[in-house]
């Protein structure tokens, strides 16, 4: 999901070339940036809704594993193109069995609140994150996303904001139905675990 923030003269509000990291942003863009990471847990939950998702979601892959941004990096959460496009960045954590309005909704509520708090991101990741040692990752204040669909669904149980965004009616029967789905696939054995495990055992 790709985010710009304009004025009402088309001016862009996360360009400033006096940036001091050198990624020609704005104070309000790592304000935004710092409140997606912020609720990257729960915005997960939102933009990758079904238990397939978390199978794309893997170290050393085109889909981000780890809670963190960077400029030109493939590997990262929140992603900024180089300086020579216009100044956006990216929301790597949803794919396409995602309601992109309810995603829509949820990014720019947790944007907003990033700006409204000042929530710094703290510094732009340069590396391949997948090639960080967990102290590493540690040492830098990195988290993993989500690794299932219930371990996000439980980090949106717990963001009022975004349930204040999403108004409670839909934020409660959308986890309800994720909880169940979830809980169907647990309890589904596919062919592959039938090999499996018939010859071993």
């Amino acid at each position: 999901m790709h985010i710009s923030l304009l004025d009402d003269s088309g001016e862009n509000l996360f360009e400033d070339t006096s940036d001091q990291r050198g990624l020609d942003m704005s104070e309000k863009a790592y304000h935004f940036i710092g409140g997606l990471l912020k609720h990257a847990h729960s915005l997960i939950a939102i933009g990758a809704p079904s238990v397939n998702s978390y199978k794309r979601m893997q170290p050393g892959t085109w889909a981000p594993a780890h809670v963190c941004y960077g400029s030109g990096n493939r590997s990262v959460l929140v992603r900024i193109p180089e300086k020579r496009r216009a100044r956006r960045f990216e929301f790597r954590g949803a794919d396409g069995t995602c309601n992109p309005y309810l995603l829509a909704a949820c990014l720019v509520a947790a944007g907003l609140h990033g700006i409204q708090s000042r929530i710094e991101p703290g510094e732009p990741v340069t590396t391949d994150v997948s090639k960080l040692s967990n102290a590493e990752l540690k040492e830098r204040g990195i988290s993993w996303v989500p690794r299932s669909l219930p371990e996000a669904i439980g980090y949106l149980a717990e963001d009022t904001i975004l349930a204040e965004t999403i108004g409670r009616s839909i934020w409660e029967e959308f986890i309800n139905i994720k909880r169940t789905e979830a809980d169907k696939f647990s309890r589904y054995v596919s062919d592959w675990e039938r090999q499996l495990f018939a010859n071993l055992f």
